[in-house]
């Protein structure tokens, strides 16, 4: 996402989206909002609209999906990409192993 819209800067350093299916982004906010250095948006700038969004094709079948986006500026070198990266996964992986322990896998 663009670090600042019409005229306005973004406080999101990453955020996800989701339409009606919650069941992976609520667990994923908690686990990137744990950290104190990040600041991630739910549904911000802007909801997901089904006509219009990325994840159509997914929303159509009824398929899980997240649409996860970073500020250009916060990715705009190695640096950045490398650290949200090992951010990200970690958030990830602790977000499976939850899942994964509640279904019984």
């Amino acid at each position: 996402m663009t670090p600042a819209l019409a005229g306005v800067s973004l406080p999101w350093q990453i955020s996800l989206s989701s339409h009606t299916d919650r069941s992976v982004v609520e667990p994923l906010l908690v686990s990137l909002r744990g950290s104190a250095d990040s600041t991630v948006g739910d549904n911000q700038p802007y909801d997901l609209d089904r006509a219009l969004t990325t994840p159509f094709r997914s929303m159509r079948r009824n398929l899980r999906y997240l649409q996860i986006e970073f500020r250009q500026d916060e990715v705009a070198d190695a640096k950045g990409e490398t650290a949200w990266a090992r951010h990200l996964a970690v958030a990830l992986s602790s977000v499976l192993r939850i899942s994964l322990q509640s279904s019984g896998t």
